[in-house]
């Protein structure tokens, strides 16, 4: 499937992160620019590089409540049959004036 993408989402609330020993996870609130707010999924592998790592940007509090960001997702099937909306990448990060 492909990437669906939002420009200018806006960032409403930010799960606690959750670590096993081969990935992190977070789910995001965004508003999209048609004023509909949904929860995106965010997973990265512990050995993905460090510099190319989103969560910690969430965790950290660098990408903040306020915040507008593009964001680019898919829809996913889990192997339980649920779906998901998965963040494939982030970019544009721009702080709440």
């Amino acid at each position: 499937m492909r990437d669906i993408i939002e420009q200018g989402a806006e960032i409403l609330y930010v799960g606690e992160a959750k670590s096993s020993k081969t990935w992190t996870n977070v789910f995001v609130q965004l508003k999209f620019a048609d004023g509909r707010a949904v929860w995106l999924y965010l997973s990265e592998h512990v050995d993905k590089v460090q510099r190319l790592q989103l969560i910690p940007n969430f965790v950290k509090n660098i990408f903040k409540i306020g915040d507008t960001i593009d964001v680019h997702y898919k829809i996913v099937q889990s192997a339980n049959k649920s779906t998901k909306l998965v963040i494939t990448s982030l970019a544009n990060h721009r702080p709440k004036k």
